[in-house]
């Protein structure tokens, strides 16, 4: 444990820094409000995230950081249905990938009462093992 946080913890520090430049970078979706803004890391893991409200609908929230992220370099993977506690208030994750860095619109979905409509993030050891072997994964470039 003391070997991992030696070793890793100023990778980690630096790519949390890195993440934090990347996310910046990208403009939200014009007229949102941004709140609970976060950036954070362990020795083998790093996100950055921010919540937002909007009266947008989903489809221009996705094209717009389609858009958004192609400009950064980063490439749309998939897009999945999200469910909560097996309840569809209509959210939905799509995901980008930028060599070892993930990307992440999460929709809360139109019936969902959360407080917010949109996250947002970029992140770094966090991915799903079952992304490394996903078709989609591989072909959009991801590692």
């Amino acid at each position: 444990m003391v070997y991992d946080f030696a070793v890793n913890w100023p990778k980690a520090q630096l790519v949390q820094s890195q993440l934090e430049s990347e996310f910046k970078s990208i403009e939200p979706l014009p007229g949102a409000g941004a709140f609970d803004y976060a950036a954070t890391h362990k020795t083998r893991q790093a996100l950055v995230t921010s919540k937002y409200r909007t009266n947008l609908p989903y489809a221009e929230m996705r094209a717009h950081y389609d858009s958004e992220l192609a400009r950064h370099g980063w490439v749309f993977y998939e897009e999945e249905q999200m469910r909560d506690w097996g309840i569809d208030f209509g959210g939905k994750t799509a995901r980008y990938c930028k060599g070892g860095y993930r990307a992440n619109l999460e929709y809360a979905g139109g019936q969902a009462d959360y407080g917010w409509d949109y996250a947002f993030s970029v992140s770094w050891g966090l991915g799903s093992l079952v992304d490394k072997y996903s078709d989609k994964f591989s072909k959009a470039g991801c590692r």
